[in-house]
């Protein structure tokens, strides 16, 4: 109950206890803080050592305390690990710090403690280097870099060796190829153009149709050996890249039907383009294949062949009303079938598709489409 006076009476099993609150006093002696004890992976740090902690310490406790005789249990704490927390930690009436993992460096441990909100005069601090292990050295850290500088350099020049080496395989094939056209196909062009020069100078006056007709043969023959001229010194057609796919395709056409006879006709649409010399130069080589296999396995009157160009692709299609063959190819001929395979080989180069349709007594028709793409247009 409480008396007149203010003051406080309990009934306790000891007796009455009296308690007067005008008599209350707060404690405003600041308490003195030290560092009692730390602890790195469970094994003591003395504290009067040079504060070095071994590489790859894994966990820190440190003990600390106040002195206070009036109310010990009432004083709190607050602190502060410089170089790690980035602010103080109020710890409350704890007396123990943790702290798991820290990164090697230079740090400083900061405690203040406080009695009633009067705070100590002076701050605990222990200072203290957490030694690197040798992976966690800048030094470490620059030979990593340099070993993976060495070893990029390194595969780099391996590379570079091996598109040399290919290189220089593609270069030795490519001569061996020139070489032998020059040995063998064009010395024989050259001889055969040779041979047609003199036999029409020897012929008689009065067969002026043979004459021309081996005149034409002559002017065949050197159209055959520039060609293969041009094809050694750069693998591509003069003509092709002076005037384009479709004038080209119809010399050839007009070269290897006029010796027969043959009718040919040749329709393009669309607008042709001077960045796709890749694709022209198979599809040239394509439809020349097709021709001849009309011309000399066909035996066909009318040969026709369409170049369509479109926005996003590229279409060649040779129509023939020959006498077709079966498609199977264990029934094709050997002429034939070498032909197909090289036109099929062609058209998966520059990425387009071949169809071939033809049957016994129906003719052929042999179509190519190319989907032009970044890659192609070159």
């Amino acid at each position: 109950m409480r008396g007149g006076d203010g003051r406080l009476w309990f009934l306790t099993s000891d007796g009455v206890a009296v308690v007067s609150p005008e008599s209350y006093q707060k404690n405003r002696v600041a308490p003195p803080v030290v560092i009692e004890t730390v602890a790195a992976d469970q094994r003591q740090v003395a504290l009067d050592a040079a504060g070095r902690l071994p590489p790859r310490t894994a966990n820190l406790r440190i003990d600390y305390a106040a002195l206070s005789f009036v109310a010990p249990e009432k004083v709190r704490f607050t602190y502060l690990m410089e170089g790690f927390d980035t602010g103080w930690v109020d710890a409350g009436t704890r007396r123990q710090a943790f702290y798991t993992n820290l990164p090697p460096g230079d740090y400083r441990f900061r405690v203040r403690a406080s009695n009633d909100g009067v705070p100590s005069e002076r701050e605990a601090v222990w200072a203290f280097t957490l030694v690197p292990a040798f992976y966690q050295t800048r030094w470490f850290v620059a030979l990593l870099a340099v070993v993976a500088l060495s070893l990029a350099a390194l595969a780099w020049r391996v590379r570079v060796q091996q598109v040399r080496g290919r290189f220089s395989a593609i270069l030795v094939e490519r001569t061996r190829v020139a070489r032998e056209i020059h040995d063998t196909l064009l010395q024989s062009l050259l001889g055969v153009m040779f041979r047609l020069d003199e036999v029409s100078n020897v012929i008689d006056v009065s067969s002026e149709s043979a004459k021309a007709q081996l005149v034409r043969l002559r002017h065949q023959v050197e159209f055959y050996v520039r060609e293969a001229r041009y094809s050694i010194r750069d693998l591509r057609s003069p003509i092709l890249q002076s005037r384009g796919l479709a004038t080209a395709m119809r010399a050839v056409g007009e070269n290897l039907t006029g010796e027969r006879s043959i009718a040919f006709q040749l329709d393009d649409t669309g607008t042709p383009r001077t960045d796709l010399q890749r694709i022209d130069e198979h599809l040239l080589r394509i439809g020349q294949e097709a021709i001849t296999n009309a011309v000399r396995h066909g035996n066909a009157a009318t040969v026709r062949v369409e170049l369509r160009y479109h926005p996003e692709s590229v279409v060649l299609s040779v129509r023939d009303d020959g006498k077709g063959f079966d498609t199977e190819p264990a029934t094709v001929p050997d002429g034939v079938h070498w032909g197909l395979r090289t036109m099929k080989e062609r058209a998966e180069q520059i990425g387009g598709t071949l169809q071939i349709t033809s049957a016994a007594g129906q003719g052929t028709a042999v179509e190519v489409a190319v989907p032009i793409t970044p890659s192609n247009a070159v």
